[in-house]
């Protein structure tokens, strides 16, 4: 659901939670002591409603791709639907996945590449067209020069294949190092620094293969390694905390982005060793 056991519970934050519990190594088909059922089986579980959701639009399809392959599900098949079909229908002939922002495009191109399926070189090519002077990407929504598409593109060019020293790549590093705060990263200049976009930025320096933990390493700003920055996020119980102008609280998103950050498992997550059910 949109919270800490809040529901009712929904298709995009259970696959959030899928793929943080995949990278954080555990097993999202697995059930819990304490619990009734577990990610994996409320997907199945609610096939027609997964079904829906991937079918909007090729971001939305290529998240449904990248957390069961990441929970070692093979999407081709996951109760009766092939999940990557639905996405490979998305593409058009500009090489969009029926998308009009930068976020949904890299999430399809990284759903594409996490099932071991070439990326058209058109897909990135439409990405890549949208960046900025700046080397930034907006959100879709009217922010510009924002972080978290930035850092989310940065995985999916590389995901495609393209190489950290491409041309496209080392602008967007320039942004986000211009971009980054001592408390880390925010989601528009004015803002303060957040748990999402900072996680997101250090998936992305995984991804690049960039030292972003070391008291050393070129990401250290004001004593701060962005490592620091993020774990200063969480909460005496584990949550990362988000403040939304009312004060910060505890925020399921937030923790759910952090935990991959955390572990440094860069999207696409490699599949699970394990087999899931």
């Amino acid at each position: 659901g949109s919270g800490a056991n809040q529901s009712p519970s929904t298709i995009p934050f259970t696959l959030d939670a899928v793929l943080a519990i995949a990278a954080a190594g555990y097993n999202p088909a697995a059930i819990f002591p304490g619990q009734e059922s577990a990610p994996i089986l409320f997907l199945r579980n609610h096939g027609s409603e997964l079904t829906t959701f991937a079918s909007a639009n090729g971001g939305q399809a290529g998240k449904v791709v990248m957390a069961l392959t990441a929970a070692a599900v093979d999407p081709r098949d996951f109760g009766g639907v092939d999940y990557l079909d639905i996405l490979m229908d998305q593409l058009q002939p500009d090489g969009s996945y029926n998308v009009g922002d930068a976020f949904k495009q890299a999430i399809a191109i990284i759903g594409v590449a996490s099932a071991g399926e070439p990326v058209p070189a058109a897909s990135a090519a439409w990405l890549a067209a949208k960046q900025a002077a700046d080397g930034s990407w907006d959100d879709g929504y009217g922010t510009t020069a924002n972080p978290d598409t930035t850092a989310m593109v940065v995985m999916a060019l590389l995901a495609a294949g393209r190489m950290p020293d491409d041309a496209t790549i080392v602008a967007a590093v320039d942004f986000l190092a211009l971009s980054q705060k001592a408390g880390g990263w925010s989601y528009a200049a004015d803002f303060a620094p957040g748990v999402n976009s900072t996680a997101i930025v250090v998936q992305a320096l995984s991804a690049l293969g960039e030292d972003w933990y070391s008291a050393s390493g070129p990401w250290v700003k004001d004593g701060n390694t962005p490592l620091q920055a993020l774990l200063a996020f969480q909460s005496d119980h584990g949550s990362f905390v988000s403040d939304y102008g009312q004060g910060p609280k505890d925020d399921l998103y937030g923790t759910v982005q952090a935990i991959p950050a955390v572990a440094g498992r860069p999207f696409p997550l490699p599949a699970r060793l394990e087999a899931a059910m």
